[in-house]
């Protein structure tokens, strides 16, 4: 099984006719069936890291100011206990501190690109919080105390955003700025040559890196797909495009 980096774009992508929401409806004919799946979302961080633990996981609309038909829709996915448990046991093994969070579902990071991706909401679903940490370091040793799920067949996905910077919006359709495009084209080069330093030392190495993560919550999910990765695996971008002028929605397989 891959372990996936999804841009997941604004809210409004569910109701849109953008390249990435067809890319994510489209997605799970390109990888296997996973038998669950693991999220790490932008819009959920925490001191220590915590998880969803619920039977029945709600939908969070944790947005203001969308169209009225975005706080209608819903993504009835179930939780599963025995991949609490696995995951427990496996970022216990590595020395990290997990617990069940109050959190009752899935915020919109997870639950609008897997309402694309598995419409039917069959598969179960585990969210996993990102650490309150700017750090990359922490969250790739997230991801790779991860990977052994994917041996079990779960899909373990990272899901933000490679450029983020809701300040700098612009009218959808407009074409992203060029200090855009340069950060996105970077990590992409460096992805692709799997210089997992450069990456790691995205803060000083990579363009307009301020620009681009005003605050860097949406980037830290690279890094725990990038952790979940085995180190002959391929790395692929499976789609590019951008929304707003300037939220890359920048997809990739590692896998």
């Amino acid at each position: 099984m891959p372990s996936l980096f999804l841009g997941h774009g604004a809210p409004d992508l569910l109701l849109s006719d953008l390249p990435a929401r067809h890319f994510l409806e489209n997605l799970r004919g390109r990888i296997p069936t996973p038998k669950a799946i693991v999220v790490a979302s932008a819009h959920w961080r925490a001191p220590m890291l915590q998880m969803t633990g619920t039977a029945e996981q709600e939908t969070i609309h944790d947005f203001y100011g969308w169209p009225a038909e975005l706080y209608a829709l819903s993504y009835p996915v179930k939780g599963a206990d025995w991949l609490n448990k696995r995951l427990s046991e496996l970022l216990s093994a590595a020395g990290m501190s997990v617990s069940i969070g109050s959190r009752p579902g899935l915020d919109h990071g997870a639950w609008v690109p897997l309402s694309l991706m598995y419409p039917q909401a069959q598969i179960p679903v585990v969210q996993l919080s990102l650490l309150a940490s700017d750090s990359p370091q922490d969250h790739f040793r997230v991801g790779q105390a991860l990977s052994a799920v994917r041996r079990d067949g779960i899909l373990v996905i990272g899901s933000g955003g490679l450029v983020h910077n809701l300040a700098r919006l612009r009218p959808e359709g407009t074409p992203p700025e060029t200090w855009a495009s340069a950060f996105d084209d970077w990590l992409f080069d460096r992805l692709s040559e799997h210089d997992l330093q450069a990456l790691l030392d995205v803060y000083t190495k990579a363009p307009n890196v301020r620009l681009a993560h005003p605050s860097v919550e949406h980037l830290m999910p690279l890094y725990v797909a990038m952790g979940a990765a085995w180190s002959d695996d391929k790395v692929e971008r499976m789609h590019t495009s951008f929304s707003y002028g300037n939220l890359s929605m920048a997809c990739y397989r590692f896998g």
